[in-house]
């Protein structure tokens, strides 16, 4: 039988922050190459997105305990799952009917200037006619159904990493 060889947390770490990067590269360049323009809903998704690298690259740098690196995969996978329901709600906007989808709200930097930020995020979250008129998609789904597979492929990451148990070696610390 061969021995198992673990993964050390600042990899995982390292993996997931490479993964946030990614996400935003093919997100930006969705936008500025192929001209799809993001809907509040979208640019969301992309700050959670950077939410989540940001927590694996804090993780990365601060090398932490095997307690503490359960704790910021234990944050990483909160982070992952406001992911998956702001690209489930998308997607939920994406099937309605055209008169049950709402109507067209100001830009989010313009709401941002009009509003408190908490008016702001509710308006979005309700959603509006550009988050319903998703026109990218890839493989037969549109593209915030992929989001939403990506941030739950994050979610399930990031438990398995936070249940995961101690090193062979017994290391506390991360390697």
């Amino acid at each position: 039988m061969l021995p198992s060889r673990r993964i050390s947390n600042r990899r995982i770490a390292a993996c997931g922050l490479i993964t946030a990067i990614a996400a935003l590269g093919l997100a930006y360049s969705l936008q500025y190459f192929a001209g799809l323009e993001p809907c509040p809903l979208c640019i969301f998704q992309r700050m959670v997105a950077a939410s989540f690298g940001t927590v694996c690259l804090i993780a990365l740098i601060h090398g932490p305990s095997q307690l503490a690196a359960r704790i910021y995969a234990g944050l990483a996978g909160m982070v992952a799952l406001i992911g998956v329901a702001i690209a489930l709600r998308q997607v939920y906007i994406m099937q309605l009917t055209p008169s049950a989808v709402p109507a067209c709200a100001p830009s989010l930097g313009t709401l941002i200037h009009m509003m408190p930020l908490h008016d702001v995020v509710v308006l979005v979250l309700r959603g509006d006619a550009s988050c319903a008129n998703v026109k990218g998609s890839f493989l037969g789904l549109k593209l915030p159904t992929w989001s939403a597979i990506y941030f739950a492929v994050l979610a399930v990451a990031s438990t398995v990493t936070m249940l995961r148990g101690r090193s062979a070696t017994g290391n506390r610390n991360m390697s």
